[in-house]
Formats: structure tokens, C-alpha cells, sequence
């Protein structure tokens, strides 16, 4: 983690916001608590989560750049505190990892997106669900 980067992440996601731009907000903002959670700032890092779910829960899509990115964020964010909101997170990410992976008919295209890091790592979080 570079601690300079978050007074930027900040200052970015206040743009978005101010450009109405949700879905790319979510994901900077899901980035920013990853820097602070990086730099030991759990606090911090958790009510920036707040703000980011509180998105979710609007049906925004999460993430327009690396869609299911900000599920990853959050929930490696909700984890580290011990939150058992991380286990609804868990369970949205496995959803999100079915429902892209289904809409691929391809299986070449298919299996090269599930290669991707955004998909590994929606895989691993989705493999955390406790039933």
C-alpha cells in the first residue's frame, strides 16, 4: 500500500460523485478502504464499507471497470474485521461469479474470463460461504 494514495482515492470518489457516476464511485471508494485497511486504519476502512454498501444495496452495479472487484474489496475489508456481514458479501460475490459466467456462451471466452484475477478472486471469496 502507498499511504499517498489515499487522500487521492478520496478525492477521486468525491468527483465521481460529483460527475453522478455510482457505479465507478463504488469501485473507487471499495479501493480507498482496501489503502486504508493496508495501512492499518480498520476504523476508517470499515465506514468507507458502510458508504459502499449502502450503494450496493441500491442495485448500483458493482464496479464498472472490473465488475465484482468492489464485492472482493469489501468483503476482504469486512473479514479482516470480523464482521459476519462478510458472509452475505461471500454469498453476493458467488452470485455475481455464476450469473457473469453464465451469460458467456462461449467456452473459450469463458474459460478466459474465469482466468481472469477479478474472477479468481470472486472464486476464493465465493468459496469462504459458510452453509
Amino acid at each position: 500500500g502507498d499511504p499517498a494514495a489515499v487522500p487521492l482515492l478520496r478525492a477521486t470518489a468525491v468527483r465521481l460523485a460529483e460527475l453522478d457516476v455510482p457505479p465507478d464511485r463504488l469501485e473507487c471508494l471499495s479501493v480507498l478502504a482496501v489503502a486504508l485497511l493496508g495501512e492499518g486504519w480498520l476504523r476508517e476502512a470499515l465506514e468507507v464499507v458502510e458508504e459502499v454498501l449502502a450503494g450496493l444495496d441500491l442495485a448500483v452495479e458493482p464496479g464498472a471497470v472490473e465488475p465484482g472487484r468492489v464485492l472482493v474489496d469489501v468483503h476482504r475489508v469486512l473479514a479482516a474485521a470480523g464482521d459476519p456481514r462478510a458472509d452475505d458479501v461471500a454469498r453476493r460475490a458467488a452470485e455475481h461469479l455464476a450469473e457473469r459466467t453464465a451469460r458467456i456462451r462461449d467456452a473459450t471466452l469463458r474459460r478466459g474470463y474465469l482466468s481472469t484475477a477479478v474472477a479468481r478472486e470472486l472464486g476464493r471469496v465465493a468459496g469462504t460461504v459458510r452453509t
